[in-house]
């Protein structure tokens, strides 16, 4: 009678544990890449510079701004140039907490003037004066197409291997991870040149390119003394090993520990399970399998209690 009500007593508690991890696992699984967004206060421009405070009517006007995220995550920070309060053009950088961005914009003003500039209303020190050129004698003017509309125009790209371009350091942002995880690498970048520049970069693990990029306004040396452009990369090993992480040659100061995740599942991060639509079967494990699995072990267990 006591073997009897001990197995009864064990039923009832397995019971009752198949329920309760069921019932644990229902919540819906939450992506970690949501997109963020700019909220009202959690981006800021400073530095805003008008590289040439005199030109003519066609001629090119250059204008930087540094843009910074105040917030606790990366997010997109709208940045807007403006001349005399009119909407000419605006950049959508996406910019971590720690590491400000450069924004450049180039614009041509086919109508001569003084223009107040600014970037998201942060006026530049200067005000802009346009100026028209002298006539020709046949009295052609080539600008005279544009309607006073501004007109963008984008930065040259060129590579590390260029003459006034350089990386000037490399880190890492963590010096172990875990196979698929996600790995930052900054790559402090210097602009000697006289204007501004688009930079092609690699990132390498152990001489070998894994990914390449772009990274966009990189401010002259030659218009803000001293300043140097980060730009990271975001990058998810897939084998395990300790590699020799560069960007463009130049090597990180340390090495780049990537762990297997090890255990009796350890081969999983390895296996190309992508194509799987891992969260309908995770729904079906919780909903069908494990209540099957929970009957089951009742049945069992009345089954003993009853002698069968």
């Amino acid at each position: 009678m006591a073997s009897r009500l001990r197995v009864r007593g064990f039923a009832v508690l397995l019971a009752l544990t198949c329920v309760a991890l069921a019932a644990s696992g229902a919540g819906p699984a939450i992506s970690p890449d949501a997109a963020v967004s700019a909220q009202s206060g959690q981006g800021s421009v400073t530095d805003v510079t008008l590289e040439n405070s005199a030109v003519q009517t066609g001629e090119t006007v250059r204008v930087t701004a540094i843009v910074e995220n105040t917030g606790a995550e990366r997010a997109t920070i709208p940045a807007t140039l403006t001349l005399d309060g009119e909407s000419v053009a605006t950049r959508e950088p996406s910019v971590d907490p720690e590491f400000p961005v450069v924004v450049t914009f180039e614009v041509t003003v086919s109508d001569a003037g003084e223009y107040t500039v600014a970037v998201n209303g942060v006026d530049t020190a200067q005000t802009l004066t346009v100026t028209a050129p002298e006539s020709s004698e046949n009295g052609d003017n080539s600008n005279s197409g544009n309607d006073g509309v501004p007109t963008e125009q984008s930065p040259t790209t060129v590579s590390v291997d260029s003459e006034n371009v350089s990386i000037e350091s490399v880190e890492l942002g963590s010096p172990s991870a875990a196979v698929g995880e996600t790995v930052e690498v900054t790559a402090t970048l210097v602009n000697t040149g006289p204007e501004v520049v688009n930079v092609s970069v690699a990132l390498e693990f152990d001489g070998e390119v894994v990914t390449t990029a772009t990274a966009e306004n990189i401010l002259s040396q030659q218009t803000t003394a001293g300043v140097t452009i980060p730009y990271t990369f975001t990058y998810k090993p897939q084998q395990a090993g300790t590699y020799t992480v560069s960007v463009n040659g130049t090597e990180a100061g340390t090495q780049l520990d990537v762990s297997g995740g090890g255990g009796l599942f350890g081969f999983l991060p390895n296996l190309p399970l992508g194509f799987l639509p891992l969260g309908l079967l995770r729904t079906v494990a919780l909903f069908v399998l494990l209540p099957i699995a929970a009957v089951y072990l009742v049945l069992k267990a009345m089954a003993i209690y009853l002698g069968y």
